[in-house]
């Protein structure tokens, strides 16, 4: 071998040498939250040169937000980490004195803040709150009721009517137990319902299985009103006004139906103290009108009275309300009352009866 061939040769094997002793370098991390500490999951990490930016790899975080580039070079990298809901970051390594492998340990992520003028967060109670024991029915719901009184509430209810006498059922019975914010009331229940206004009401309890706390009566359930009182101290005053709508049909009543209503309540609430005081009118007319037929046949002898007139309704009613509420304490209310109120009726029954009599076998007019 001559001297030029000995030294390739030695020039091609210290090449060799220095490929093969070039060992690949691995470069791990985990990404976190800089407020929880908590691991980012799937977030996503691109691996670019450091002069040129070009990029070189790319992966996504696993579920411990950690990540891992193997058969790197010595040399400068850029990495770039992105999450939905994160501020993007950037990292510079340098790999040129790493020997094998560089863990950057937690690597912190910043949530994007943004400063916002308003704030608006809108939400809805329940009207409606079901137990065992009772449903309890918000007034605030029946907007229809309002400038009338307890029983414009009562009609919304479901498993309470009320027909055009004012007569009340509870599930097609009589038998039930009015309570006024947890007390009965020697006032019967038409009577009672008729002077409460609908806006002095908070809520309705339907209590159809009454536990041990009430008194055994009420076959049909208890209906416990519960009024108003005042949230904050300070006074207000709320105000319903009440107008009806004209007849639909017209039955030629001696009268035209009056349909209006007013109430206002005053409210003053001051640390243990709360009063209130409380007004309201109703004129509430109906207009009507009977057809009605009956008649019999007895030996052959057919007898025939017709009906048709008026028959309608005035219906006035007012009542005052005043209550004082002292609380000193948890344990301990005391409280007093007052009420005044009157309820009219008059029904006209301006009737026609037109009578006749007939004779079946001959189909002859006896008397008319």
């Amino acid at each position: 071998m001559n001297l030029k061939q000995l030294y390739l040769s030695s020039l091609f094997m210290l090449f060799a040498l220095g490929l093969f002793g070039q060992k690949s370098i691995t470069l791990s991390g985990k990404l976190i939250d800089t407020l929880s500490t908590e691991p980012l999951s799937y977030a996503t990490i691109s691996l670019q040169h450091s002069s040129s930016k070009d990029l070189i790899s790319g992966q996504i975080a696993n579920e411990k937000g950690g990540f891992k580039f193997e058969s790197l070079t010595k040399e400068r990298f850029y990495i770039k980490v992105e999450h939905v809901g994160y501020r993007t970051k950037y990292i510079e390594v340098n790999l040129e004195t790493v020997a094998d492998k560089l863990d950057l340990g937690a690597i912190e992520l910043a949530p994007l803040s943004q400063l916002l003028e308003t704030v608006t967060v809108q939400g809805q109670k329940k009207n409606i709150i079901a137990s065992l024991e009772k449903q309890v029915f918000k007034t605030e719901q029946f907007e229809t009721a309002k400038g009338g009184t307890a029983i414009e509430v009562l009609r919304n209810i479901p498993s309470i009517t009320i027909n055009a006498e004012g007569e009340i059922m509870v599930r097609g019975s009589k038998g039930f137990l009015i309570l006024v914010n947890g007390k009965p009331s020697q006032v019967d229940a038409a009577t009672l319902l008729s002077q409460i206004p609908a806006n002095s009401i908070d809520k309705i309890e339907m209590i159809t299985a009454p536990s041990a706390c009430y008194d055994a009566d009420g076959k049909a359930g208890i209906i416990n009103i519960v009024t108003k009182t005042g949230t904050t101290d300070g006074i207000s005053i709320l105000a319903n006004t009440q107008i009806g709508a004209p007849r639909l049909k017209t039955y030629y009543n001696l009268n035209e139906p009056q349909r209006y209503g007013l109430d206002a309540t005053l409210n003053f609430r001051k640390k243990a103290w709360d009063a209130f005081l409380s007004a309201n009118y109703l004129k509430n007319d109906i207009a009507g009108q009977r057809i009605g037929d009956v008649n019999t046949t007895i030996n052959n002898i057919f007898t025939q009275f017709p009906s048709s007139g008026e028959r309608s309704h005035q219906r006035d009613n007012y009542g005052v309300r005043a209550l004082v509420n002292f609380k000193p304490n948890k344990a301990n209310e005391f409280s007093t009352g007052f009420y005044h109120g009157g309820r009219t009726q008059y029904r006209r029954a301006d009737i026609f009866y037109n009578n006749s009599k007939t004779d079946l076998s001959t189909n002859t007019l006896l008397s008319s």
